[in-house]
């Protein structure tokens, strides 16, 4: 069943927390690129599905960047004034049939890969895309996160792969741990390299919504909550993994 973009950009706009969720993403994720960049100089990169936040500014320097959006309304909204990023309002099955030897050797997927209906196939169609020394980093929701253990226990929220009403609203169709999505990349042809969770979010987001809003939780607690997922793993609300081709 094909997703209805319609739909999910009008439940994306209902997610009240989620600009702030994504802001802290944002941080993590240019930390991780710029770790990434200390020992690989990235000149083909290709970002798949940013929405609002493609990190296409944190590249000074590259031959070639791609970002693939198939959502239209995330293009109209964040027009990149850059003429030497090629966007495409593109799949990557489409775009793999339209430039079949391109390769890249950096893949951004930002929150993608649990809303794609076969991520299986979607893992190994990119693999058409990398080379041996290709890094893809992702990130995806932690169905181990503290907010989701402590909604199990109050009786609205579920934790591990069943999928909560948000997830099922979002036309999202798995979930992942770190461990389940170690064993899925591995067993689809990866190697993941480096796994960790970050942001701490004790709370569902409309709870964490309220408190923000009625001023109980402040942007240096929020800032706390950031720093404090590197000592609570695997309990952060975002899993952050590089992967590399296997070498089997």
């Amino acid at each position: 069943m094909e997703r209805n973009y319609d739909e999910y950009i009008l439940n994306y706009r209902k997610l009240d927390f989620e600009s702030t969720q994504e802001r802290f993403r944002l941080q993590r994720l240019l930390e991780v690129i710029k770790k990434l960049q200390r020992t690989q100089n990235f000149r083909n990169i290709l970002e798949i599905g940013p929405g609002n936040n493609s990190v296409y500014k944190n590249f000074s320097e590259f031959e070639r960047y791609t970002i693939l959006e198939p959502i239209r309304y995330f293009l109209e909204v964040n027009e990149i004034m850059n003429h030497s990023i090629d966007i495409r309002n593109e799949t990557v099955e489409q775009f793999i049939e339209s430039k079949p030897e391109t390769r890249f050797d950096l893949i951004i997927l930002s929150s993608v890969i649990h809303e794609i209906q076969d991520p299986e196939a979607f893992l190994i169609n990119l693999s058409n895309l990398i080379e041996v020394k290709t890094k893809i980093l992702v990130v995806i929701p932690n169905n181990q996160s503290i907010h989701r253990i402590i909604g199990e226990l109050e009786g609205f929220e579920k934790s591990g792969a069943a999928l909560t009403q948000t997830e099922r609203r979002m036309q999202q169709g798995i979930s992942f741990s770190v461990g389940s999505f170690t064993e899925f990349a591995t067993l689809t042809g990866y190697k993941v390299t480096d796994i960790f969770t970050s942001f701490i979010k004790p709370l569902p987001h409309f709870k964490m919504h309220d408190l923000q809003q009625s001023g109980a939780i402040s942007d240096f607690d929020l800032d706390s909550l950031y720093s404090l997922s590197r000592f609570l793993q695997p309990y952060g609300s975002e899993i952050f993994a590089t992967l590399e081709k296997s070498d089997d």
